[in-house]
C-alpha cells in the first residue's frame, strides 16, 4: 500500500511539471511569432520608427520573461514541442519520492525470506539429540552413585547404544549432505553431544575407586567398549553421506576429537587401574607391605 501511495504521487508531480512544461513551450511559442511580426508592420500599426518598433519587440520579450513566476531551465527552441522538458529538479524529487518506496519493498522482501538455516537436517540433529540425552542420564546416575548395586552400568551403556543403532538406520535414509551441512552438524555435534561425553568419563574416572572396590571394573570396560563401537560405525555412516573428499577428512578428525578419543579415555583409565593394585606380600616380620608406591595400607598380624 505505501510502495502505491509513492508511486501515485511520483507520476501526479510529472504529469503536473509536464503540464508546466508544455505551458512554457507555448509561451515560447507565442514570443517567437511576436517576434516574427515585421518592424515595419509594428511601426505602421503604432505609428512609431523602425527602430522603436525594435526596442518594443525586445521589451515585450524581456517583459514576457519577467512575469514568469515558475522558475524553469533554459528552453532550447529547437526542441521539438513534442518532447518534454525534464528539469534537475524533477528528477531529484522523484529519486526521493521513491526512496520509501524502496525501502518498503526492500523490508518486506526481505522479512519474508527465509534465514540461512544455523542447524543440520532434521534427520541428522534428532539422532544426535537422543544419543546426548542418553549420556545426560548415564552422567547423572554415576555422579549419584555412593556405594552399592551399579545397575546404571548396565541400562545406560545399553540405552546410549540402542539409541546410537537406531541412528545409524536413520541415517541410511537421509541426504547427502554438502559442505554447508556438513559443517553445521560438526559445530552441532561438538555443542550437542560432546560437553554429555566429557561429562559420562570424567564421572567415571572420579568415581573410578569405589566402582573397582566393588568389584565394577570389568563391568565399566566392557560398557565403555560397548559404546566405542557403535560410535565408530556411526561416524562412518555420517562420514559416506559428506559429498566431498575433504569434508569427509575433516568430520572423522573433529567427530574422533569429540566422542570416541573422550571415550578411549574412559577406556585406559580403567585399564590401567590394575597397574596400580598391588598384592601385599607377608614379610618375615609379620606385617604386610608393598614393594610400590604410593603404598596400600597395612596391617599387622596377631602376635
Amino acid at each position: 500500500m505505501q510502495m502505491s501511495k509513492a508511486y501515485e504521487m511520483t507520476m501526479n508531480h510529472l504529469l503536473l511539471v509536464q503540464k508546466e512544461n508544455y505551458d512554457l513551450r507555448a509561451a515560447h511559442e507565442k514570443d517567437k511569432q511576436k517576434r516574427k511580426r515585421s518592424k515595419k508592420q509594428i511601426s505602421i500599426e503604432q505609428g512609431i520608427t523602425r527602430e522603436e518598433a525594435q526596442a518594443l519587440v525586445q521589451g515585450q520579450v524581456e517583459a514576457s520573461h519577467a512575469v514568469t513566476t515558475t522558475p524553469a531551465a533554459p528552453v532550447d527552441p529547437e526542441l521539438p514541442a513534442s518532447q518534454p522538458v525534464f528539469l534537475p529538479s524533477l528528477i531529484i524529487f522523484s529519486l526521493s519520492a521513491l526512496a520509501p518506496a524502496s525501502s518498503y519493498i526492500d523490508h518486506y522482501i526481505t522479512k519474508n525470506r527465509p534465514d540461512p538455516p544455523s542447524d543440520p537436517p532434521h534427520g541428522y540433529k534428532s539422532v544426535i539429540d537422543v544419543i546426548a540425552e542418553r549420556m545426560k542420564t548415564l552422567n547423572y546416575h554415576i555422579d549419584d552413585y555412593h556405594g552399592g548395586p551399579a545397575t546404571f552400568l548396565l541400562t545406560g551403556p545399553r540405552e546410549i547404544i540402542q539409541a546410537i543403532k537406531d541412528g545409524i538406520q536413520k541415517f541410511r535414509r537421509q541426504v547427502s549432505l554438502d559442505e554447508h551441512d556438513a559443517n553445521l552438524l560438526v559445530a552441532y555435534i561438538e555443542k550437542t553431544l560432546k560437553p554429555p561425553v566429557q561429562w559420562v568419563i570424567e564421572a567415571l574416572i572420579e568415581k573410578e575407586k569405589p566402582l573397582v572396590a566393588r568389584g565394577f571394573r570389568s563391568q565399566v570396560l566392557q560398557s565403555l567398549q560397548n559404546m566405542k563401537n557403535p560410535v565408530e560405525q556411526l561416524r562412518d555412516i555420517i562420514s559416506r553421506k559428506i559429498i566431498q573428499s575433504a569434508q569427509k577428512q575433516y568430520f572423522t578428525k573433529e567427530f574422533n576429537n569429540i566422542t570416541i578419543k573422550v571415550i578411549q579415555q574412559g577406556i585406559d583409565a580403567f585399564d590401567n587401574f590394575i597397574h596400580c593394585v598391588t598384592i601385599p606380600t607377608m614379610p618375615p616380620g609379620g606385617a604386610i607391605a608393598t614393594n610400590n608406591s604410593p603404598a596400600v595400607p597395612t596391617f599387622t598380624g596377631a602376635a
